[in-house]
């Protein structure tokens, strides 16, 4: 799913470290962060997807890979880190797949 939301990040040797999701499932994420991560660093992840959800979502994963945006306008947020969860979160894909359309109308409206 195609969302953008902010995650707060906490590793070993990083705490309240944030980012910002740029696609998710189920299963993982892909992060767009200033923070340097390496494969096979354990982050816990600390989210809302969509403002009305009331608790905060939290998940450990692993991440895969880590490389730079290409785009001219990634800034700060130009490393892309991809994170696969421990455990499977059922209970995102609702709000993943009510979120995507909400914020595509919205980039269409810009």
């Amino acid at each position: 799913h195609h969302v953008c939301f902010p995650i707060q990040v906490d590793s070993r040797d990083k705490p309240n470290r944030i980012a910002v999701c740029r696609n998710s499932s189920k299963s993982g994420m892909l992060l767009a962060t200033p923070s340097r991560y390496h494969p096979g660093d354990r982050l816990e992840l600390s989210f809302r997807i969509a403002v009305e959800q009331r608790d905060q979502a939290h998940v450990v994963g692993t991440v895969l890979r880590v490389f730079d945006d290409p785009s001219p306008d990634a800034g700060w947020w130009r490393r892309l880190v991809a994170v696969r969860f421990e455990q499977v979160l059922e209970t995102i894909e609702p709000l993943l797949s009510a979120e995507e359309p909400r914020q595509a109308a919205i980039y269409r409206a810009i």
